[in-house]
């Protein structure tokens, strides 16, 4: 997080995650993402960030559009928009969920597999992942037809990949380097 687009959304999503009391990260989750399908939309993003748009009518477009937001979001959104920072939304949501799962003690593990996993081998992956990062796992399966069999899991910075093509690989490359070595002997 070098950039200051970054350290200011990290910022931002601070504060609102300190200031949520009763409104649950989820709706916040759930509001920041409507404001952000708003600004994937190039003619509402052209408008709401257009710096020749009065704030008020910014906020009275997003309330419209939106509807009814608690009033911590609401009050958010209309600093972000009184500040002119409406363009961070989607980097805010990124901070929000790491500092959530920082105060949860969680962490995201992706996993993608050729079939759906049974309940022993995501107890396997979550206590291993669990051990590793002492860290709660969320584990986030998605189907990959690319892959034969097994899966690939990822996690912080790393990459377990537990699929046949995986395998392969690494056994092409013991033998690569075998070759060499048998060269290098002769």
């Amino acid at each position: 997080m070098s950039s200051s687009k970054g350290r200011l959304s990290y910022k931002y999503a601070k504060a609102l995650l300190e200031s949520l009391g009763d409104v649950g990260v989820e709706e916040a989750f759930l509001a920041l993402g409507n404001v952000k399908s708003l600004l994937d939309d190039p003619g509402a993003r052209s408008y709401l960030l257009d710096p020749t748009t009065s704030r008020k009518e910014i906020i009275e477009v997003i309330n419209r559009l939106l509807g009814e937001l608690p009033g911590i979001i609401s009050v958010f959104l209309k600093l972000l928009v009184s500040k002119r920072r409406l363009h961070l939304v989607t980097d805010i949501m990124s901070s929000l969920k790491e500092l959530d799962q920082l105060s949860r003690n969680q962490i995201d593990v992706f996993i993608r597999t050729s079939t759906k996993l049974s309940e022993e081998d995501e107890k396997v992956i979550s206590d291993f992942v669990a051990k590793h990062t002492r860290k709660a796992p969320e584990l986030k399966i998605t189907l990959d037809d690319s892959l034969i069999a097994g899966a690939i899991v990822s996690f912080d910075d790393y990459t377990l990949d537990l699929s046949i093509r995986g395998r392969l690989k690494r056994i092409q490359r013991s033998l690569e380097t075998a070759d060499n070595s048998a060269e290098v002997i002769q």
